[in-house]
């Protein structure tokens, strides 16, 4: 799927956003998941999750409850990066990548997004990766634990 393709996806994200529920869903499609395979996700054929329509994978992820906003900020984001590197659509990945080369817009476009899903966690922003980790080792320790309590 073309960046072009990804970046129409996210946008009719947020000019239409869906339910809580499907928002998942949508995302992945967006991304170009194979409908087919987004389906078995959401049936629970191809899902680790104990309740219907929750999605749990091998490598869970603490991730917060989302409102309609919060979804709706990150959507744009996205879109922000993937309108940036569609701008260089002539660099490879690698090219727009390269710590000493990536171009200041895409670069500020991830900071943006970075800075977007660090406030999903917490209002103070994190001083660090290491701290950051820190934080969400913790998150998962909770998430795990309360799921042993189930």
């Amino acid at each position: 799927m073309k960046y072009a393709e990804v970046a129409e996806n996210v946008k009719r994200l947020v000019e239409n956003p869906p339910s809580q529920d499907e928002f998942i869903y949508e995302l992945l499609l967006a991304y170009g998941s194979p409908k087919s395979g987004v389906t078995l996700v959401k049936k629970g054929t191809r899902n680790l999750a104990k309740e219907p329509g929750a999605v749990l994978c091998y490598n869970t992820f603490p991730i917060p409850d989302l409102t309609e906003g919060q979804k709706q900020t990150i959507t744009m984001h996205v879109g922000e990066v993937l309108t940036e590197r569609e701008a260089h659509s002539e660099k490879t990945m690698a090219q727009l990548y390269d710590p000493d080369k990536m171009p200041d817009g895409l670069r500020a476009a991830h900071h943006n997004l970075d800075l977007a899903v660090d406030r999903l966690y917490r209002t103070k922003p994190f001083t660090s990766d290491e701290e950051r980790l820190e934080h969400l080792f913790k998150l998962y320790e909770e998430m795990t634990a309360a799921e042993q309590l189930v």
